[in-house]
């Protein structure tokens, strides 16, 4: 999927510095993904949904087996970046066949949704990806909405390359994928996968623009 150069503008998806300027510029709306290491992106993760919510509501799928989202996080985030708790919305997918429910019922007027590991229950067989088909064709509707989507999603244990977990169809469907690993014992490397008008490219980022810790528990309003 690409977008015309007219349509392409600066987002902050992440308030990573590095991290956004590798994204960037995207169409609007949008689907970025970041994948890898699920430390490390479970971070990134947290910093993201606090940014999102400077700009207004945002939805957040949590598809989980146990742990989940830690608002103690994101709170620290949001008040260090001027977002607001308060406009998080959550739901939570425990079973595969709820996953494009929720993406389907994220509530009129939310304009960016941030989805956490959506193949989780992905098959055991390349063969059977074709389940996963109703995830992506979800994200794709959820585009239609004119919804800018945060992925962030676990490697395959499939094929070479450390390629993103979804299968092909969902490659195809975001604009813009990066990779996120190791880059020595105290920053992260983030590389440029895909993108629609950029060459592939890679940027160290140290941890402390990331990982941050928060000691009161706020509240999260769930929408289902």
């Amino acid at each position: 999927m690409t977008a015309s150069p007219s349509r392409l503008k600066l987002e902050r998806v992440t308030c990573i510095e590095g991290a956004d300027r590798l994204l960037n510029p995207l169409p609007e709306p949008y689907a970025a993904e970041i994948y890898g290491s699920w430390r490390l992106v479970n971070s990134i993760m947290h910093k993201s949904i606090a940014c999102l919510s400077r700009e207004g509501p945002v939805a957040v799928i949590l598809v989980q087996e146990f742990g989940g989202l830690d608002p103690y996080l994101v709170g620290r985030h949001a008040k260090i970046l001027g977002g607001d708790l308060s406009r998080v919305l959550l739901s939570r997918a425990f079973k595969p066949e709820t996953i494009p429910h929720a993406i389907d019922s994220i509530p009129e007027g939310v304009r960016k949704a941030v989805v956490v590991d959506p193949f989780l229950f992905a098959p055991d067989s390349p063969r059977d990806y074709w389940r996963l088909t109703p995830i992506v064709s979800a994200f794709k509707r959820a585009l239609g909405r004119g919804i800018s989507i945060a992925v962030f999603n676990r490697e395959t244990v499939f094929g070479r390359g450390f390629l993103p977990e979804g299968g092909k169809f969902h490659h195809h469907t975001l604009h813009a994928i990066a990779r996120v690993s190791r880059c020595g014992a105290r920053s992260l490397k983030l590389e440029l996968v895909k993108h629609p008008h950029r060459p592939p490219a890679q940027t160290c980022i140290p941890s402390t623009e990331v990982g941050v810790h928060w000691d009161v528990q706020p509240r999260l309003l769930e929408w289902l």
